[in-house]
């Protein structure tokens, strides 16, 4: 069976987009990858656990170097964005590009196996010849300089959903980078391939292109439908259709379009509304917890294990810390365990949600109150013989984030892994600068590739806790577990506590830096549950961020002098230009316009 990539292709970021992209995940078969299509402003969107997005923009279209037949995407150039991702996919054998008001009524798998026998390059509805519409008004947008096509050879099709082959999309990519060749995508896909001798066919309608056999399967349409509106037909240009009044019919299986999805609540509740940045939030909190119930528990199946372990305190056992456990829980490759510790004083405040989530594996255990420490302390004194990676409670975790700290834990057994790290600036007389100025998200491949070989400078990265650590058993220095000292030297910073008991357990990593950062891994793009909590006035990045690590990471110094003979590894950088990778804390999430 061919490989096939499902494109959900949307302008606009919702409830139903989300709830359309799930339902198709449910309904297609094992052999179909399902890819959000969607425009943003900024790449930098993060789209919910659950959803694959491939984001892109219209300066990234704009790479593409196509000729677009207009100023904006609609109309007529909303093949590019498929163009753009077979080019960053060719893997597939097919290509679905479904619309978001492209709605199937019956199940989407009925649709996808009744044609996957058909080996057509161009699957698409209402294929017709240029004389029998010749007043349809984007024939003219053809232009095809290094093709020569007669205009009666013409043929236009309605794409609100198609499917099309890789070999088809690889000569529309070598057609459209020939300079003098553009046309509305309805015109120019099946033109251009029907001429090239790709074979073009209606996927369910009726007229010539049909398969036989396959007469009005997909979508309803007769021979007195308008063929410029299709006014008639179930898949149309206009008008709307409201979900509502296609949930009355009988369910057979049919294609519908445009479909607006409006109920009969009351009108001020009516409307599809691209959402702001607080209902964003809200929602991806929704369908998280729409994953407890698809969760699978957590088995030990390792001698020695593998334990995630975090803290929670205060208003993040509500707002934040599900969220996160849920996505932990989620992982492609799963833990022994998830562990969280919450100080006794807290347990009446332990939500029925996290014990929910005991039934998945989840571990609550009650400690001291030693702050953020809670997260790692108690679960060394407890599982000493085992690896512990390190979470925190405030952010969505990827489903493979998990796996990529194991597949770099396993080139590299007896160091610390991290996702996130900064990279340590010293100054002439080897003392660090202040903690802000440090180079912040680094990635090893572009960070060492600008200092020369013999500064090649693994001793400067400081691994950040927010992307999760992995640390090996036996890796810390004696005093790791000393709360007089952290709570009297860094009470709000457990990063540089870990990072200074690694440093002075030389010994165990035999005189090199403690620290690997995994390449490609997640050091930019996790999400936080809730931006306004992290710059909270409880919050550790409030108190840190205004001088607080450069206090205590001098106090940690002051105790422990011989950790500065480690910083004389790190060239002093008083000239050096290292690439500026600076992320704010808190991703600003673009949303879309209407207007295209």
């Amino acid at each position: 069976m061919k490989k096939q990539a499902i494109l959900l292709s949307t302008h606009i970021f919702n409830d139903y987009v989300c709830s359309a992209y799930h339902r198709l995940n449910e309904e297609i078969s094992e052999d179909m990858d399902l890819f959000l299509l969607l425009e943003v402003e900024n790449e930098d969107f993060v789209a919910p656990e659950g959803i694959h997005c491939f984001p892109f923009t219209v300066d990234t279209l704009n790479t593409l170097n196509y000729e677009p037949i207009a100023e904006t995407i609609i109309p007529g150039s909303n093949h590019f964005q498929v163009l753009l991702f077979y080019k960053n996919n060719p893997i597939y054998d097919y290509y679905w590009n479904i619309e978001y008001d492209v709605y199937f009524h019956g199940h989407w798998r009925v649709l996808f196996d009744r044609l996957k026998t058909v080996t057509s390059d161009f699957l698409s509805s209402h294929l017709e010849r240029y004389p029998q519409t010749p007043e349809w008004a984007w024939w003219n947008s053809l232009k095809l300089k290094t093709i020569n096509i007669p205009k009666e050879q013409y043929i236009k099709s309605f794409n609100p959903i198609y499917r099309i082959s890789n070999e088809a999309l690889r000569f529309l990519d070598k057609i459209l980078s020939e300079e003098g060749n553009e046309g509305h995508h309805e015109a120019l896909i099946p033109t251009v391939l029907h001429h090239a001798g790709f074979t073009v066919n209606d996927f369910g309608g009726i007229g010539e292109f049909v398969l036989p056999g396959y007469e009005n399967t997909a979508y309803l349409t007769s021979s007195d439908v308008n063929n410029l509106t299709y006014m008639g037909s179930s898949m149309r240009f206009r008008p709307v259709y409201h979900i509502d009044e296609i949930k009355k019919m009988p369910e057979d299986n049919k294609l519908f379009h445009p479909v607006k999805f409006i109920t009969s609540q009351p009108a001020n509740e009516n409307k599809i509304l691209i959402i702001g940045k607080s209902d964003f939030f809200e929602l991806r909190k929704r369908l998280t917890l729409g994953l407890i119930p698809k969760l699978s528990p957590l088995e030990t199946v390792n001698s020695t294990q593998y334990i995630i372990s975090l803290t929670s305190y205060g208003k993040r056992l509500v707002n934040t810390a599900p969220y996160a456990i849920v996505t932990l829980l989620n992982q492609n490759v799963k833990p022994d365990k998830v562990v969280l510790w919450i100080s006794r004083e807290e347990k009446e405040k332990i939500p029925q949600t996290l014990y929910d989530l005991t039934s998945k594996g989840l571990e609550i255990l009650l400690c001291e109150d030693v702050k953020s420490y809670k997260k790692l302390v108690f679960t060394l004194e407890m599982y000493q013989d085992d690896y512990i990676i390190t979470a925190d409670d405030d952010v969505y975790y990827p489903q493979n984030w998990f796996e990529q700290l194991l597949s770099a834990h396993k080139s590299n057994l007896h160091k610390i892994i991290c996702h996130r790290a900064r990279g340590i600036r010293i100054d002439e007389h080897y003392n660090p600068y202040p903690f802000l100025q440090w180079d912040n998200c680094i990635e090893p491949s572009r960070y060492f590739s600008t200092i020369t070989e013999e500064n090649h400078q693994p001793e400067s990265i400081f691994p950040i806790g927010m992307g999760g650590i992995l640390y090996p058993p036996g890796c810390f220095h004696k005093d790791i577990t000393n709360k007089s000292l952290f709570l009297n030297l860094a009470p709000k910073g457990d990063d540089i506590w870990f990072w200074a008991m690694a440093v002075l357990n030389q010994d165990y990593f035999c005189g090199e830096s403690p620290f690997v950062v995994i390449e490609n891994g997640y050091s930019k793009n996790i999400q936080e549950i809730d931006p306004a909590q992290m710059q909270g006035d409880d919050a550790l990045w409030n108190y840190n961020s205004q001088g607080g690590n450069d206090i205590q990471l001098k106090n940690v110094l002051d105790y422990y002098p011989q950790i500065k003979e480690y910083l004389r590894k790190i060239k002093p950088c008083i000239e050096r230009s290292l690439p500026d990778s600076f992320i704010p804390a808190v991703h600003e999430v673009k949303y879309l316009r209407q207007d295209r």
